[in-house]
C-alpha cells in the first residue's frame, strides 16, 4: 500500500561522515520503479532508481511485509536516525553504492540499496533549493485554502448554532403558550364540573 506523503523529498543524512543531500521522487503510478533518486555531495551530482523489482526482492530478503517495508524505505530516505547509511564510490568514480541500514540495540540490518552513476552533466545543487521554494509556495497556498475552508466552516458553525438557539427559544416560548391556555382551559373545565355539581344537588334537594 503506497503512502500519501509528498511524491518528492529532500533530506541531509550523514552516511560515514560523508554529508550528503537527498532528493528522491516516489513514483507513484510507475509500475517499473518504486522511486528515483538523486544524491548531491561535493561538486557531483548522482542519479539512481529503485525498482519494484528489486525492492521486492529486498523485502523477501528480511521478511517484511510491503507496507511495513515501504515504510521503513522513507523513513530511512528522510533521515530518521533509526538508520545508518553508507555511500561507497567504485574505483573509476563513475559508479557508487548507496545503502541504508536500520539500527537494532545491539546490531544493524542493511535493508537496502541503490546503484548510483554519477551525472556527466553535474546537476547543480540550486535544484534543491528551487524544489523547496516551489513547495514552500505551494504549501503557503494549501495554508490559505485551509484558512478560507476554516472561515467558512466557523461562520456556518455560528449560524448553526445561532438557528438552534431561536429554535430552543420558540420551542420554550411556544410550551409556556400552550401550558398558559392548558391552564385556562383546565381552569375553566374545574369551574364547569363545579357549576354542574353544584346544581345538581340543588335538583336532589
Amino acid at each position: 500500500m503506497e503512502s500519501t506523503k509528498p511524491s518528492t523529498v529532500i533530506s541531509k543524512i550523514n552516511a560515514n561522515g560523508l554529508f550528503l543531500y537527498l532528493k528522491v521522487q516516489w513514483m507513484e503510478n510507475n509500475e517499473f520503479d518504486l522511486f528515483n533518486i538523486k544524491i548531491f555531495h561535493a561538486n557531483s551530482s548522482w542519479s539512481g532508481r529503485f525498482s519494484r523489482e528489486f525492492a521486492e526482492q529486498q523485502r523477501n530478503r528480511i521478511d517484511l511485509d510491503e507496507e511495513e517495508y515501504i515504510t521503513n524505505i522513507r523513513e530511512a530516505l528522510e533521515g530518521c536516525d533509526r538508520f545508518l547509511y553508507d555511500f561507497i564510490v567504485q574505483e573509476k568514480e563513475k559508479t557508487a553504492t548507496f545503502y541504508w541500514k536500520k539500527k537494532f540495540e545491539d546490531a544493524h540490518r542493511k535493508d537496502g540499496s541503490v546503484p548510483m552513476y554519477r551525472d556527466e552533466q553535474t546537476e547543480s545543487i540550486d535544484s534543491l533549493l528551487d524544489h523547496l521554494l516551489k513547495s514552500n509556495r505551494d504549501l503557503k497556498l494549501t495554508i490559505m485554502e485551509c484558512n478560507k475552508y476554516n472561515e467558512n466552516i466557523t461562520k456556518e458553525l455560528n449560524r448553526c448554532k445561532q438557528e438552534l438557539k431561536d429554535f430552543v427559544n420558540m420551542k420554550t416560548s411556544i410550551e409556556e403558550t400552550l401550558y398558559g391556555k392548558f391552564v385556562q382551559v383546565l381552569n375553566e373545565k374545574k369551574k364547569r364540573i363545579q357549576l354542574l355539581e353544584e346544581t345538581l344537588q340543588k335538583f336532589k334537594q
